[in-house]
């Protein structure tokens, strides 16, 4: 079996390139990604250091159709491709919003585009809960067929290439779209927030949180996000599929769980301007995924403890405090222009998909 994950060395591709070639031995894949984060350069040593003679690694952007393309006349043919590669981030997204709009929509076209051109059985493009906008407390958790109500560049970007790609899904190639809560686990880079709370505590820093603290997330741990994607290839029928573990979580309680890992004589935590479209809640119903036969098996609170474990075993191979400098400088200017986003609104095209 041949497989092509896109944005393979990154935080939840390295974790699925590590699950899939260790369940299924007869298993070879080929990575595309752009290697820009010091975290991936990292992964991508791991990977290849790991299985030498079953993972190859191209540095190509997605942006990039003709050196995509080249990639799938090397490889001759992909049984399967799971599209990964994407500014995954709101904060950097808010930052750069024409690099966003190209990565996560033209080079999910790209990549899509040549997996039916190139004849792939199997498509898995990976969205996001925050495509169905925010969720009010007395609401019930989205299914996959809410409406989608996106607000940011991230959720408009992601929002618009799921839209393209149910648009061109033919009866050739079995394709499917997840959209996951927010993951978290080994390997994240550090801007993230469950990343970014272990880093401030490695440093001997306050963690810093945006607005009040008191909106609320569901976390997934990223090895069960790649189970998803294994059951959903092997047992689902072509379309959407939400994945989520059912724990929402407010970010002070995530403050708090994952300061008592640290030797911390009082909680060390302080307040900033609140970020543009910091949507106060977000909640999935996983329904259609348990009917087939999968469910989350990692609680939160023994994720974070393997999460937390983790980054302590790696603080010598990755410079936290130049990771910090660069994420504050992207905050700033995003807070800078904070007057410029008007935050109750939907961005029109998809305010009734």
């Amino acid at each position: 079996m041949r497989m092509l994950i896109t944005g393979g060395t990154g935080f939840v591709g390295t974790n699925c390139v590590d699950f899939m070639l260790r369940k299924y031995k007869d298993l070879t894949i080929t990575v595309v990604d752009n290697g820009d984060a010091s975290t991936n350069r990292h992964n991508k040593d791991y990977l290849l250091a790991t299985y030498p003679d079953r993972c190859i690694v191209y540095h190509v952007d997605v942006r990039d159709r003709q050196a995509l393309e080249e990639v799938f006349r090397d490889q001759k043919r992909f049984d399967t491709v799971i599209h990964l590669a994407a500014v995954g981030s709101n904060w950097h997204a808010l930052d750069n919003p024409k690099f966003a709009f190209e990565t996560n929509i033209q080079g999910t076209i790209n990549v899509f585009d040549l997996a039916q051109q190139y004849g792939v059985d199997k498509f898995c493009n990976n969205s996001t809960t925050e495509t169905y906008g925010p969720r009010h407390p007395s609401s019930t958790f989205f299914t996959e067929e809410s409406p989608l109500q996106p607000r940011t560049p991230y959720n408009i970007s992601k929002a618009e290439a799921d839209k393209y790609i149910l648009e061109h899904m033919n009866d050739t190639m079995r394709t499917f779209i997840t959209r996951s809560s927010n993951i978290y686990g080994e390997r994240q880079h550090p801007h993230a927030v469950i990343a970014s709370m272990i880093r401030s505590c490695l440093l001997g820093k306050p963690i810093k949180i945006t607005g009040d603290g008191n909106q609320s997330r569901e976390f997934t741990h990223v090895m069960d996000v790649c189970s998803a994607f294994d059951t959903i290839l092997h047992k689902g029928q072509p379309g959407i599929y939400n994945i989520g573990s059912g724990e929402n979580v407010s970010i002070n309680r995530l403050a708090e769980i994952i300061q008592g890992h640290f030797d911390r004589e009082e909680d060390l935590r302080i307040y900033g301007n609140q970020r543009p479209y910091d949507d106060r809640q977000y909640g999935l119903n996983h329904t259609k995924l348990g009917g087939l036969g999968w469910k989350p098996t990692v609680e939160l609170e023994g994720g974070l403890r393997r999460t937390v474990e983790w980054y302590k075993s790696i603080r010598g191979e990755l410079d936290f405090e130049i990771i910090e400098s660069s994420f504050g400088e992207v905050q700033q200017r995003v807070l800078m222009k904070q007057n410029l986003f008007n935050t109750d609104s939907v961005h029109p095209s998809l305010s009734r998909a």
